[in-house]
């Protein structure tokens, strides 16, 4: 009678084991599907991202762009991030060409010494800015310039 009694637990207890495990392979199986459907989902949000071209960046977005193009401004301030709130972290001159990797109406992301930096877009055009011609020096008082004007203006 014992040894039926010790058979029937025995069985009792691998029944529960084998219960046990089927369970186990089931919530993982169910957290594998799980991760593969969150996987998933990020990748549709990437590739809308990505196919769009757009990121935000201090509430502002930015459309990718790859171009050269030349500051019109002088002292034109550079800053960590985009709007009045970013820290300047440099100047460019005027007539300075620059890689713009990203626009928007009113801010451009330049790669400058290897960082990305934000330009108000105002400062940037894809032409480089007129530059102003030198001033002619003045003659001097009593030079030959004076006198043949004078001696013409007398004829």
């Amino acid at each position: 009678m014992k040894r039926v009694l010790i058979r029937c637990l025995l069985l009792a207890a691998l029944a529960a084991l084998l219960a046990g495990c089927g369970k186990k392979k089931e919530e993982e199986r169910q957290s594998l599907v799980l991760t593969v459907a969150e996987t998933a989902d990020e990748d549709r949000r990437e590739t809308r991202a990505s196919s769009a071209d757009l990121d935000t960046v201090n509430g502002f977005r930015f459309e990718t762009c790859d171009e050269m193009v030349y500051c019109t401004g002088e002292g034109v301030k550079l800053r960590r991030k985009p709007g009045m709130d970013g820290e300047v972290t440099g100047y460019l001159s005027k007539g300075a060409r620059v890689h713009r990797i990203g626009k928007n109406s009113k801010w451009s992301r330049i790669l400058r010494d290897g960082y990305r930096v934000y330009i108000a877009a105002e400062y940037l055009s894809p032409y480089p800015p007129e530059t102003e011609p030198p001033e002619s020096a003045a003659p001097e008082e009593g030079s030959r310039t004076e006198e043949t004007a004078a001696e013409s203006r007398a004829e």
